[in-house]
Parts: C-alpha cells; structure tokens; sequence
C-alpha cells in the first residue's frame, strides 16, 4: 500500500452531523445577515430614487406653468403700433438757431414716405 485511504465514506456517525448542521445553520444566519442589509439598503436607494423622480417632475411642472403663463399673457398685449420717425438735427448749431430744415431721420430707421 502506498498509504492512501482506502475505506469508504459512509455516514461518520453523530459528531459529524453535528458539525455539519451546525454549518448550515452558521451559513443561513449569514445569509439572512447580508440578505437583509442588502435589502436595507436597496429599499433606502429607491426610496431616494424617488424622491430625485418626484423633485424632478415638480421642477418640469413649474417650468411648464411659467412658460404658459408667460405665453398666454403675450397673446393678449395689445398691439402697439411702431412709434414714428423722430426727427434729428443733422447740424446741431441747427438746434441753437431754430433751423430744423436740415432734419434727418434717425440713423437706425429709414425715412418714410408719404405713401407708406
């Protein structure tokens, strides 16, 4: 023989059971251990999920009511027609002597004529 085992594995009798139930009972508390703190702390993520979804559909919901209320109030300004030409001197002594001949429109507005 070159010394292995050579008998069988059979039941080793009552110490061996109890090693062996008291294994699984060690491992299941284990289990029940980690199984709850992960359910503790996936509970605690969704429930902060939640409350970032609700944050943000009210925060949209209120950026929505204002550009409706901005929209709405601006369908109902009156229209106001474009103010008219204002004439300015061209020559400033012109002001001084009472000479408004030189007038000339505003730089920014072309001037308009009569039949416009």
């Amino acid at each position: 023989m070159d010394g292995a085992h050579t008998h069988g594995h059979g039941p080793g009798g009552l110490g061996e059971l109890v090693v062996l139930a008291f294994g699984v009972v060690v491992a299941a508390d284990v289990l029940a251990r980690v199984l709850t703190l992960l359910l503790i702390v996936l509970a605690v993520a969704g429930g902060v999920l939640v409350i970032g979804f609700i944050g943000y559909v009210v925060a949209a919901g209120r950026r929505y009511q204002q550009a409706t209320a901005l929209e709405a109030a601006q369908h109902h300004w009156p229209v106001v027609p474009e103010d008219p030409p204002r004439a300015v001197n061209a020559d400033p002594g012109a002001a001084a002597t009472g000479d408004h001949r030189t007038a000339s429109p505003a730089p920014d507005r072309p001037r308009r004529s009569a039949h416009s």
